[in-house]
């Protein structure tokens, strides 16, 4: 096999001007535009006479600098369906060589760049790949024309290595939202505020009770998050927000257990049950201390030693012993 067509390195005149012309141009790294503003007038039989060109010179607008936070912003990825930029003048840029098809390799990296974070160089080495699977497709056996697709796919790759950038930035900006602060998940959290994010969603940490002053940090049922602070009325409160009412739900008889629960007349709240002497009662609770039937009649006195009680039947009547103590008669 001749060494002058054999190795992917290996370039050589291809018999089309246009193609000969933005290769020697690729090695003087002269500017995107106007290197297919040559292969255009290439193609459309143009002379170059007086067609001016200065040497290309590295983009500054990277994508990562101008926007280094970005997310998706809903927009598709864009394929324009032929290897040259989109526009009328990528209909200059053939989709194939010779029995070779780059149509598949050149779509996806349209795609590939309009896609919402993709690495360009990564988009970019993918395509030579897509580029070279074509080649070898299209002539198995590697003869001579092999090696010239292979040259044809360098070509096509150093153009969008090289002079790719300002695409690749421009369609990023299609396809993403900047964010001024690291993403949330697929979202952008406003850092004026005191959004934070919490597995992959933003919270106002300020007055989500869910996420109160952080992450994870849930209120006590009925309280309101002001200030990333737990509270109720906003004052902070070590018990239960009822009604606005910092209250103890275990001892609290106008709410025994929970917010709005009374304990019926006479009865105490005891670790948020209803009950008399630390017992439940469903009869009538004397003086908080002694459970009496429903139709008892409660009798009690209080004496300097504490109180006495005592249930006495509807007929009897409440009295005093001799001692002073509670007594039905």
């Amino acid at each position: 096999m001749d060494s002058s067509t054999s190795g992917r390195n290996k370039s050589q005149r291809t018999g089309e001007p246009w193609i000969d012309t933005l290769s020697k141009m690729l090695a003087a790294r002269v500017s995107r535009r106007t290197a297919l503003k040559v292969s255009a007038a290439m193609v459309g039989g143009i002379t170059l006479a007086g067609l001016d060109y200065t040497p290309w010179t590295p983009s500054t607008a990277y994508a990562a600098t101008i926007c280094p936070y970005r997310v998706p912003n809903g927009v598709p990825p864009m394929i324009c369906n032929d290897c040259g930029p989109c526009g009328p003048i990528g209909l200059v840029i053939p989709n194939t060589f010779k029995k070779a098809n780059f149509t598949q390799a050149c779509d996806f990296h349209d795609s590939c760049y309009s896609t919402c974070n993709a690495n360009k160089d990564g988009c970019d080495s993918a395509f030579l790949n897509l580029l070279d699977a074509a080649c070898t497709a299209a002539y198995p056996n590697q003869h001579h024309q092999y090696f010239e697709c292979i040259d044809r796919a360098n070509i096509y790759f150093s153009a969008v290595r090289n002079f790719g950038m300002d695409s690749y930035v421009a369609s990023q900006m299609a396809v993403c939202t900047c964010c001024e602060s690291p993403p949330c998940g697929d979202k952008c959290c406003d850092p004026s505020s005191t959004h934070t994010c919490c597995n992959g969603n933003c919270k106002d940490t300020s007055s989500d009770p869910n996420n109160c002053g952080s992450c994870g940090h849930v209120c006590p049922s009925g309280q309101t998050c002001s200030n990333g602070i737990c509270g109720c009325g906003n004052q902070p409160c070590n018990g239960t927000c009822c009604y606005n009412t910092c209250v103890d739900t275990n001892t609290d008889p106008t709410n025994c257990g929970s917010c709005g629960h009374f304990c019926p007349s006479g009865e105490t709240c005891s670790n948020g049950v209803c009950g008399c002497g630390n017992q439940p009662c469903n009869g009538i609770c004397c003086f908080g201390l002694l459970c009496c039937p429903p139709d008892a009649l409660c009798c009690g006195f209080g004496l300097a030693s504490g109180p006495s009680v005592v249930c006495c039947t509807p007929n009897q009547i409440c009295g005093q012993d001799l001692l002073g103590n509670a007594a039905c008669f």
